[in-house]
This record gives C-alpha cells, structure tokens and sequence, in this order.
C-alpha cells in the first residue's frame, strides 16, 4: 500500500485540481483568484473530513478568520504551486481597490487527469460539485462557506475542528460544504421546510384575496381629503409627540454571540 504524500505535496495537488478542473469551465469562470482556491479546499477537506472521522485530506490547520475559514499554510503554497504547472498568473486592475486583482488560469487536460486520479473521490466531487455551482462567484461560494458546521460551532479566532459534531451541538443544514448533490434532508428538516412553505402558502393568499377584494369594491363612502382630514391627521401628530432625535454611537455585541444556538438551529428564532 503506497504511503500517504507529504502534507504540502497534498496542499499542491488539491491546488493544482481546483484550478484545473476551473480550467474546463466556460472561460468567464476558468479565472481563479486566492480566495477562491483557498475556500475550495476547505470545502475539499470537509468533505473529507465527513467520511474519515474529522481527518482532512491536507493536514493543514484551519482557523476562523475574518469570518471565515483561512489556513496560512494552504495561502502559501498556492502561488508555488500553480505556477509549477505553468498556471497563468493574471493581475487585474480593480475598480474599487488600489492593488491589482490577483488570479490564476489553468487549461491542462494532463495535469486534470492525473490529479484527479490521486486525490480521494469525495474531495474531487465536491470540489466540481461546487464549481458548478460557484465558480468564481465570490460572494455566493462565501455565504456557503461560512455556513458550514465547523464555522458554526467556531468563533472567530478559533481553530476549526473536523471531528464529528454531536447532535446536540450542531443542527448540520443543508447548506453544510461537506454534503454533495444526493445527500437527503433529515426529516426534522422536511418538517420544518414543509411548515415554513404552508405558512409562506397562507400568507401569499391572504395577499391575493386582498388585492382582489379592492380591485372590485371601491371604497364606501369615498375617502375626504379636505380641511378636516389635515386636521385630524394633525392632531394624530400631536398626540405622538415630538419626533425622536436621532442618535449615533457604536452597538457592542457580547462574544457569547458567536456561541449562540440561534446561528445553527432553524428553530431557534
């Protein structure tokens, strides 16, 4: 049995595929930047994580940062590891910041290939699941990561942790990066996605018999907008008083937030 490859050898071919695999999509969505390949394989080692008992595929240490997942060591290796399969590196000037854009562009059927043949099955396939579905859509591949379980049980300057989460402390929505195209939804879920769409059914038809019922009755008697009506909406103004002042300052949260059920559990409002 071949022995594992080191630990940054790993970090290169999962960088390496990530752009590779980019490289097959139409070519507004083959452009990479480091952002996206560093999300990619997070979501790439969850997955893995998920069927090997908290173990990711790079070893590489994961720390909530900034709101999000981020590992020195993958943000290393991704300029040295591209480019050793002669990745373009492409900088673009950028509207709304004074640095240049920074991305990478991979066409290489070979190198696609045979990093798809080494690396584990549950990595590549989520790793093309979620291209097909991102690609370099920064905001949206973000809002998904962010709401994967280890970021949920995590706040920010701690190490994320990849070992199985116990029931109690973690709700695993379906949004989790780990869960590829066929994973189902727990019935506790149906439930409440079943619930949430009767309620959204009732309200929608209360709307529509509403709108319809003022489409065809006009108002009995017809609405005055006379000298009475001024007054009387001026004394409604005086009976509330004077308007409140507005106020600036700064709204200090407590960090227990970050702890709180309601960031995992549906049913907590």
């Amino acid at each position: 049995m071949d022995s594992p490859p080191p630990a940054e050898d790993r970090i290169d071919r999962v960088l390496q595929f990530i752009l590779a695999a980019a490289g097959q999509r139409d070519p507004a969505e083959q452009e990479l930047g480091p952002i996206h390949l560093i999300k990619y394989v997070y979501l790439g080692d969850l997955a893995h994580a998920e069927r090997n008992n908290g173990q990711t595929y790079t070893g590489a240490p994961w720390k909530f940062y900034h709101f999000g997942p981020w590992s020195v060591e993958i943000f290393e290796r991704v300029d040295p590891a591209l480019l050793a399969v002669g990745a373009d590196r492409l900088e673009h000037a950028s509207a709304r910041y004074e640095a240049d854009v920074l991305r990478y562009r991979l066409t290489d059927d070979d190198i696609l290939d045979r990093r798809e043949r080494e690396l584990p099955h549950v990595l590549t396939s989520i790793i093309r699941s979620c291209l097909r579905e991102f690609s370099n859509d920064t905001h949206s591949l973000l809002h998904h990561v962010y709401r994967t379980w280890p970021m949920l049980i995590a706040a920010p300057g701690d190490l994320l942790s990849f070992a199985p989460p116990a029931e109690s402390d973690v709700q695993v929505v379906a949004e989790s990066g780990g869960q590829e195209d066929g994973s189902e939804m727990t019935s506790r879920e149906k439930r409440l996605r079943r619930d949430r769409l009767a309620v959204l059914r009732g309200k929608i038809r209360e709307r529509l018999e509403e709108t319809v019922a003022r489409s065809t009755s006009p108002p009995t008697p017809p609405p005055r907008y006379d000298e009475v009506f001024a007054d009387g909406v001026a004394w409604l103004d005086e009976l509330a008083g004077s308007p409140p002042e507005p106020v600036s300052g700064e709204v200090q949260f407590s960090t227990d937030v970050w702890r709180s059920p309601t960031r995992r559990d549906p049913e907590v409002p």
